[in-house]
């Protein structure tokens, strides 16, 4: 009898280790780059007309941190959404803030999350934002204007301005002007805990016509209005580094890639420990 529990331990024990050789997420360490979770999300390229204006500030959170949410208010329905699938870049000179800012913003339609599976089938449909034939949501912003100092410490500081720029969804571009809250924050202890680099924080909020998208719902159902918002309003509120998440970051014990936090014949490490460089 104890011999045969003896085996049955080893078999469980070996059982364990291949799952996770086999890149199961691992729940006590976030940082494994078998489970996925720290995964950096696809940068997007830098209009270079962008780009000279000042620093780029990259929009890639592995945590999945930055957030739209999105409110549909109407007589017979409420609706809020959300996605943290968003990715992008910002460019900011902080020391000339007036110059404003440029970037861009893309949301997969297919991760807007309404909380109810059934409706999220709905929106992402031909009927509502067709995600087959549109997959994105893309907010170019082109400038920053009326920009205004609001607060200023030894950290951080932050500013209001007007965003103005192009919406794109369910294949309709249209020039949008948004208000929006910019915090530039210097890389200290502090910001680090949230990811290396300088940082810039953006607050914006968009008020989106449904019909000036030409976004109409079923025929003859004459849903907008009743159940569905003819406006629908978008806060955004995401943070960027001007580190680039895929340069590789030695310090960063959640690098995959980093040589102190993973040896050469782990078969979950990308990069086979070796140094950047070599």
């Amino acid at each position: 009898m104890q011999r045969a529990f003896y085996l049955l331990f080893i078999m469980l024990g070996l059982a364990m280790v291949a799952s996770t050789a086999m890149g199961q997420a691992n729940p006590c360490n976030p940082c494994n780059p078998c489970g996925g979770k720290m995964a950096v999300p696809k940068l997007v390229p830098v209009n270079p007309c962008h780009a000279k204006h000042g620093t780029v500030f990259y929009i890639a959170d592995a945590m999945g941190r930055n957030q739209v949410t999105f409110t549909s208010e109407a007589p017979l329905e409420d609706i809020v959404g959300t996605t943290n699938q968003i990715v992008g870049y910002l460019v900011f000179d902080p020391d000339n803030p007036r110059n404003g800012v440029r970037g861009f913003f893309k949301v997969p339609v297919k991760s807007l999350d309404t909380g109810i599976p059934l409706r999220d089938e709905h929106l992402q449909s031909k009927m509502w934002l067709d995600a087959a034939r549109y997959p994105d949501i893309i907010f170019t912003v082109e400038s920053g204007t009326k920009v205004h100092r609001i607060k200023d410490t030894r950290d951080y500081q932050t500013y209001t301005m007007t965003l103005s720029g192009t919406f794109s969804i369910h294949g309709q571009t249209r020039h949008v002007s948004v208000p929006a809250r910019i915090t530039f924050m210097r890389e200290s202890d502090k910001t680090r805990m949230k990811m290396p680099g300088n940082l810039l924080g953006v607050r914006a909020d968009i008020s989106l016509g449904l019909a000036t998208f030409n976004i109409t719902g079923p025929e003859s159902m004459d849903l907008i209005g009743s159940k569905v918002g003819e406006t629908v309003h978008i806060e955004v509120s995401a943070f960027a580094s001007d580190t680039n998440p895929t340069a590789g970051n030695a310090v960063n014990p959640c690098n995959p890639c980093n040589p102190r936090s993973a040896k050469a014949k782990n078969p979950c490490n990308p990069c086979g420990g070796k140094k950047r460089g070599s």
